[in-house]
């Protein structure tokens, strides 16, 4: 019986450390996006804003074509304003968008190829050496 607590607590050992290392990697994951999107993806600069609608073309005009249609036939200048305004929304999401799962993307890469399984080479005391 006690052989048998010691093989779940085993398990349940082994789990509870996958859990940690799952959190600890989707974290990294995160920092790692999150500071990709400040630099060489970020989403405000001309030449990131012309990649994401290049790259997403047909999505782009697929959501925009209807109130493009709408602002051609309003004539009440605050509904083609509204429609104006939703036509940028469309193109600010979609660069936005574009752009946080190209640095997710690239994030998952970098961390996966990282050399460190513990803090995926984000600085820990083992990769460190200080363990």
């Amino acid at each position: 019986m006690n052989r048998n607590h010691c093989a779940v607590t085993a398990d349940l050992n082994r789990y509870l450390k996958q859990l940690d290392q799952e959190d600890a990697r989707e974290h990294a994951i995160e920092r790692l996006a999150a500071d990709l999107m400040l630099q060489e993806y970020a989403p405000d600069t001309e030449a990131n804003v012309i990649e994401a609608l290049l790259e997403t073309t047909d999505k782009v005009a697929t959501a925009i074509t209807p109130h493009l249609k709408a602002v051609i036939n309003e004539k009440n200048a605050a509904i083609r304003a509204n429609l104006y305004a939703l036509i940028g929304k469309v193109i600010v999401d979609r660069t936005l968008s574009y752009w946080e799962d190209t640095a997710r993307e690239q994030a998952i890469r970098d961390i996966d190829n990282a050399d460190c399984p513990y803090c995926y080479d984000q600085g820990c005391r083992k990769c460190e050496g200080d363990y």
